[in-house]
């Protein structure tokens, strides 16, 4: 059978360690935050900053599927539920071909099929910020399927919507898996995620005057199909077809007493006046989206050689109405960046491909070369990139390497 070898850089992350760490709160991203190289952009929410670079830098893929937005709660926890994941990994520089566009860091996150197929087994567990239920069982025919049905749903919120009388930040999703052994060495995946978060808060300040509502909804939605399949005795091969879309919705209103300017009234309640803030924001992203990974062994040599393909919709809209900030030379809103225009409506479609080809040679006991070439195209600018990397990896013992490598 072909053995998986361990690449450049890679930490994995058993979910094991996710439910023990201290303080993590079953948040994979909270646990990674303790690992070599990574540190948190904000001490509120659980985004990665790897080596320097910001959260937009670093890729997160799961089973084969480039997932957009791996967080939920504004940030404060993750999409990923360790109840049916078998492992994380992440690899904090230098990572191979096989993935492209980010410059940080790479998160691959595999999720576990369903268990035994004797009976229905289920188990239920309380975190931090939700409560969440697992089933799994057998497929009914003949073969070897299961099938796993996961729901997580925050809870404070029933209870603190009714005291505060706002409806606070909450998340809910439902996850559900089906595998099936077509033959040997074949397995045939559906998996389908479907999530949506929501706030409709309102805050006062009375002695101040201060007042405002902010209402948000978001929804990750991902249907997947994967087919696994053996070439031989030494390769393997993988194609995942699936559809993802991320979408946030933000509509902030708020009259707040503006300190940029002050009259010489001695009386501050009418040296400052009031400004309205408000803006709409709508952010999507839509992913259609065809993946294939083919894997060979050969003597020393691991070959890996595959393509992607994404149909990309891109939307973005916002509309700032309330007042401008006469000091900018190009109006902005009081709380926002000067020049941003009063509306945009934006929506691009465009199409991403990229293919590579990657050769993993271990030399002795000790070493480790790899050489790789990646090819990249968008129709968003039209342009092509083609992108070599070498690096070499020396194992001092078994927990400790040192890593060298360059590219484009």
């Amino acid at each position: 059978s072909l053995v998986r070898e361990q690449g450049p850089a890679e930490l994995p992350v058993r979910p094991v360690d996710v439910q023990m760490v201290a303080g993590a709160a079953d948040n994979v991203f909270r646990t990674l935050h303790t690992m070599p190289g990574v540190s948190v952009t904000t001490e509120f929410d659980s985004r990665m900053s790897v080596r320097g670079g910001g959260p937009d830098q670093n890729l997160t893929m799961m089973d084969g599927v480039e997932v957009y937005n791996p967080y939920r709660l504004f940030g404060l926890t993750s999409a990923f539920n360790p109840e049916t994941v078998s492992d994380f990994e992440l690899t904090t520089g230098a990572f191979g071909v096989k993935y492209g566009d980010r410059l940080s860091s790479l998160l691959v996150v595999a999720n576990r099929p369903g268990g035994r197929r004797d009976g229905l087994h289920g188990s239920a567990n309380l975190s931090i910020t939700d409560a969440n239920v697992l089933l799994e069982g057998g497929l009914p025919g003949p073969g070897s399927g299961t099938w796993l049905f996961t729901a997580r749903r925050t809870y404070y919120d029933l209870v603190a919507n009714k005291i505060v009388d706002a409806n606070l930040p909450s998340f809910g999703d439902i996850q559900a898996r089906a595998d099936w052994k077509l033959g040997r060495g074949k397995r045939l995946t559906l998996f389908g995620l479907f999530s949506r978060e929501a706030t409709d808060a309102t805050f006062e300040d009375e002695d101040e005057g201060e007042e405002g509502t902010i209402v948000t909804d978001a929804r990750n939605d991902l249907l997947a199909a994967s087919f696994n399949t053996t070439l031989g005795r030494r390769g393997t091969a993988r194609t995942v077809l699936s559809y993802y879309v991320n979408e946030d919705i933000v509509d902030f209103a708020a009259n707040f007493r503006s300190e940029q300017r002050r009259s010489n009234n001695p009386d501050d309640d009418i040296a400052f006046r009031f400004s309205d803030v408000i803006f709409d924001i709508d952010s999507t992203v839509k992913d259609l989206a065809l993946r294939q990974d083919v894997g060979v062994s050969l003597g020393g040599h691991f070959l890996e050689t595959g393509l992607e393909v994404h149909r990309l919709e891109t939307i973005q809209r916002w509309a700032i109405p309330g007042d401008r900030n006469p000091n900018a030379g190009n109006g902005s809103s009081i709380q926002g960046g000067a020049g941003l225009p009063d509306e945009l409506d934006s929506s691009v479609d465009s199409t991403r491909f990229g293919a590579w080809l990657q050769d993993r040679l271990r030399v002795g006991s000790r070493v480790s070369l790899e050489g790789g070439l990646r090819f990249d195209w968008s129709s968003a600018n039209r342009r092509s990139t083609l992108s070599p990397r070498l690096g070499i990896t020396y194992w001092l013992n078994d927990a400790t390497r040192l890593r060298a490598g360059g590219g484009r």
